[in-house]
């Protein structure tokens, strides 16, 4: 699907200024392995028809808060509130009517987050405040600010009251803690699902990315519309950015705004890894379609989760050539 001047390219190879040398990748539809090639600290991997596929990011995030929103839930509409606009305020469960070139967002092209909510294993805690202080710096004073409600030394008691209200529990009862909010274990994916944001470093990425954070990404979102209710709280609910991979609708794209749209996986049999297969190998999310696939079966939580985030960047296979 081609939305509003996102226009599908023939791959194209990505410039020697990144010193990549790419290898070539055959076949469209499935999933065909990861080139063992790095990329840069601008850089992320994705999935898109089967495919892995390489974003570079030129520009940082934007989260659109127009004048007549109230993100930071205090009663006061933006256009009133100078204390709202300062900090990013990008919410998960709303979405904004413009994107930030000032088009419809509806026009905009769908970027989707899939995140691991489920959790692999339950000995592997959730990050806490010293995963997040290389991301975050002063964590008291991102509380202090409202940047970040529920400090990282707090994640996991909140998520598992979370989970077990949503019946995604532990052999024992208790609620899970998803893989989302846990600091990846690169290499090990008995432990953490592996993800394409925080960047696992080399030698997929020549950036290792901390807990909570990815190239021109939010380090934080507020998942109260989605979450709030649940656990009876009230007013913004800002966490570190869950742990993510990314799925586009094709293979190539010029560079644009893209609209981040969150797929919550509670299903690990069709996770993907770095090279795009998963421990069911087949319906990998690797595609939109096994992504609505899932959907239907089940596999992600809740469908679709809107946001007023959007991330900038161009979108390549992987191929051969400087």
């Amino acid at each position: 699907m081609l939305h509003r001047v996102h226009r599908l390219r023939a791959p194209v190879a990505l410039t020697a200024a990144f010193g990549l040398s790419m290898l070539l990748v055959v076949g469209a539809g499935a999933a065909v392995g990861r080139p063992n090639v790095q990329i840069a600290a601008n850089q992320t991997d994705a999935y898109g028809e089967g495919q892995v596929i390489v974003f570079t990011y030129q520009q940082s995030f934007d989260c659109v808060d127009g004048p007549a929103d109230d993100l930071d839930q205090n009663g006061i509409k933006s256009q009133q509130d100078p204390i709202e606009v300062n900090g990013p305020k990008c919410v998960a469960g709303r979405t904004s009517r413009l994107d930030p070139a000032g088009d419809a967002s509806a026009d905009t092209a769908p970027l989707f987050v899939i995140v691991p909510f489920f959790e692999t294993n339950a000995t592997v805690p959730a990050a806490t405040n010293p995963d997040c202080q290389p991301g975050f710096g002063n964590i008291a004073a991102l509380v202090t600010l409202r940047y970040l409600t529920i400090p990282c030394d707090s994640l996991g008691p909140t998520l598992q009251s979370l989970t077990a209200k949503l019946g995604l529990k532990r052999a024992d009862g208790t609620g899970i803690v998803p893989d989302a909010f846990k600091v990846p274990t690169p290499g090990q994916p008995t432990k953490v699902a592996p993800v394409q944001c925080p960047e696992p470093g080399p030698p997929l990425t020549a950036f290792t990315g901390t807990f909570g954070t990815c190239t021109t990404h939010t380090n934080t979102v507020d998942l109260s519309r989605v979450v709030g209710s649940v656990l009876g709280l009230t007013g913004p609910v800002r966490l570190p950015t869950p742990n993510h991979s990314h799925i586009i609708e094709d293979n190539s794209y010029d560079l644009v705004w893209w609209k981040v749209i969150v797929e919550l996986v509670v299903d690990p049999s069709v996770w993907p890894d770095a090279n795009g297969d998963c421990p069911a190998h087949s319906g990998c999310l690797t595609s939109a379609q096994a992504m609505r696939s899932a959907q239907a079966a089940g596999k992600i939580f809740g469908g679709d989760i809107q946001t007023n985030f959007f991330l900038f960047f161009s979108a390549d296979q992987f191929h051969s050539g400087h």
